[in-house]
């Protein structure tokens, strides 16, 4: 076998929705790609079941890996796409994918995968990027490809470019926004947003037209997926009100008690029995930039009751809904 061409690998594995995986099987397809391999990951992966085409099994030990060769000789490709996650020795399992990266002679790796967030479904899905060095990063930026500001990067997507660079391959990853409440649910706009930026990163010349077209069918969907969710959660709300007003009324109620039991007693000495209130645990601290856009949320809530439910996968994405709790919460109060 001829030796692949300045050759790069890109990778993907279960994501919210689908768009990683979606997104590599699409290219495949389109360019034409051949098995090159299979790799044998089973001692990282507990497989949940068996995979199917058309009735037929694929065998759940081997994990294919494709290859498309450039015809105009700039770099070809490694595709990657795995059906299962590692569920163990994750670490190992990216040094495995590296050292066949290192085989085959990879100069450049990019991890494609959907990120939850609070987006509007109608709208063009945003790309984010990560990269493992400021040159990189710099070209992704050329692309309309902005750098992730901050926050974790998870799974595979998120472990296997450092252990790439730590092998002197640059590598980097691209993420697309999906609707937080639609992650299981496929999104042809997202692995749609996630090729373009690779092909205009990679100089690929692709037809996403069969992409577009299945997004715009599936935004109705995604539509009234929002809608039953905001329902949902509307009456969520609505409990946690009639809670916070139940819990507010038996403060009162305690400290009325508690009031009668103080002046019954001698004033001083309750007064030497005060202690000093227990320290309570550290509120997650917030970015300069994450506060300015929660507070730009709670003023376009008042406006409109949609942008409310944005506010609140904001809220839980930064782990700080216990904070504004209450302030979230009077945006659904009736005024008196």
């Amino acid at each position: 076998m001829n030796p692949l061409n300045n050759p790069w690998l890109i990778a993907a594995w279960p994501d919210p929705g689908f768009a990683g995986t979606d997104a590599i099987r699409y290219l495949a397809r389109h360019l034409g790609a051949v098995s090159l391999r299979t790799l044998d990951l089973r001692a990282f992966v507990e497989p949940r079941g068996a995979h199917s085409t058309s009735g037929l099994f694929h065998n759940p030990a081997a994990t294919p890996l494709l290859a498309w060769r450039d015809p105009y000789g700039r770099q070809d490709l490694l595709l990657l796409c795995c059906d299962e996650v590692p569920t163990r020795r994750r670490w190992d399992y990216c040094e495995e994918i590296a050292s066949v990266a290192h085989e085959f002679g990879v100069k450049r790796a990019v991890t494609l995968a959907g990120a939850p967030a609070a987006v509007d479904p109608e709208e063009a899905p945003a790309v984010r990027g990560v990269a493992t060095s400021t040159e990189l990063l710099s070209e992704l930026s050329r692309f309309e490809i902005q750098p992730l500001a901050e926050g974790i990067v998870p799974g595979l997507p998120g472990l296997l470019p450092p252990v790439l660079a730590s092998q002197g391959v640059e590598a980097a990853c691209l993420l697309v926004d999906v609707p937080f409440f639609a992650t299981e649910m496929q999104n042809p706009a997202a692995a749609q947003a996630l090729l373009d930026r690779l092909a205009s990163l990679a100089g690929l010349d692709l037809d996403l037209s069969p992409l577009a077209e299945a997004a715009k069918q599936t935004v109705h969907r995604l539509a009234v997926l929002q809608d039953r969710f905001a329902r949902s959660m509307a009456v969520q709300i609505s409990l946690r009100m009639d809670e916070v007003e139940e819990e507010a009324m038996r403060e009162a109620e305690d400290e009325r008690e508690e009031d009668q039991e103080r002046f019954a007693g001698d004033a001083d000495e309750e007064l030497r029995g005060e202690g000093h209130p227990e320290a309570s645990e550290p509120a997650p601290s917030l970015s300069t930039e994450a506060r300015a856009r929660i507070e730009d949320l709670f003023r376009r809530s008042v406006r409109d009751r949609r942008a409310a439910f944005e506010l609140k996968a904001e809220l839980d994405r930064h782990g700080v809904f216990q904070e504004f709790e209450d302030r979230f919460l009077d945006l659904f109060r009736k005024p008196n």
